[in-house]
């Protein structure tokens, strides 16, 4: 019996399988399980094995039949590699997250001209009211983009130039799209480093509230709608689990991106129902 051949066999086994899971449920460090392992049989189980196979002239179907094996315990090991989500539905995540962008900035161009409508057409105080909404929604949508640029930047060092000083992200210069860690680390936190998903949640949530009791219940019902953060699926799983748990890089930013598409549309609707003079008659009969 060969015992170092086994023991190695056992080693590389082991590792492989552990990276396996890992990479699978998209952890840290499963590259590095994987490659150890091929390294390991490629560099000292197979010499091994070919040797004892020249040696042991009787048993020459049995020793072709175990380095079979190991050559397509190698092929899996590069298969691995591979085992990522799908390019396709990063580009979609891109492409969807690209529109999200464009689509928040005209909305809040737009939001503006409301802003500035309703300095002439609505009362002192309601103007006041205007501006707070106005304000509030900046500021929750530059949280989100803070989210969003630390997402990417956690992701790789490579992603550094995509986000510029003022926050800007630029989707073109992202990469590593696939990446899983870097989302769960900044919404769940990581090693005592607290997350920002329960702020996040907390913010989206007193906001919706804040444009609910500012629109008429059928623009109400759909502020609630467009912003829900309620428990979603057959298995009623939180919000943040169900759209960060396990999720690519890619796919948070789009969330993300629509969620700020979401914000604005909702800010512009209440702002436009301000501005209306029949909306403005109707309260201020007098």
């Amino acid at each position: 019996v060969n015992m170092p051949m086994y023991i190695f066999g056992l080693i590389a086994g082991i590792i492989f399988i552990a990276g396996a899971m890992f990479k699978i449920q998209h952890w840290p460090v499963a590259n590095i399980m994987i490659t150890l392992s091929g390294i390991v049989t490629v560099f000292v189980f197979i010499p091994i094995l070919v040797i004892q196979a020249i040696k042991d002239k009787e048993n020459q179907v049995q020793n072709f039949t175990i380095l079979i094996f190991v050559l397509s315990f190698v092929a899996i090991i590069f298969m691995m590699y591979a085992l990522k989500v799908s390019k396709n539905v990063l580009t979609s995540f891109a492409i969807s997250a690209s529109d999200h962008m464009k689509t928040s900035e005209m909305v809040e161009f737009r939001n503006a001209s409301y802003l500035e409508h309703a300095a002439m057409l609505v009362q002192e105080g309601q103007l006041e009211q205007a501006k707070a909404i106005s304000d509030r929604t900046n500021a929750l949508d530059d949280y989100l983009q803070v989210v969003m640029g630390e997402i990417i930047l956690k992701t790789h060092k490579m992603n550094y130039d995509a986000v510029d000083d003022k926050g800007n992200i630029d989707l073109k210069k992202v990469s590593y799209s696939d990446v899983v860690g870097s989302t769960e680390m900044v919404i769940f936190g990581d090693e005592g480093i607290s997350g920002k998903g329960e702020e996040l949640k907390n913010r989206i949530d007193e906001h919706r509230e804040f444009l609910k009791a500012n629109a008429d219940p059928e623009l109400a019902a759909n502020i609630e709608e467009l912003l829900d953060t309620s428990p979603r699926g057959e298995y009623e799983t939180p919000w943040l689990v169900y759209c960060f748990r396990q999720t690519p890089m890619m796919g948070a930013v789009n969330i993300l991106s629509n969620m700020q598409a979401n914000l604005r549309f909702a800010e512009g609707e209440v702002l436009r129902q301000m501005i209306q003079p029949d909306s403005w008659l109707q309260k201020n009969p007098d």
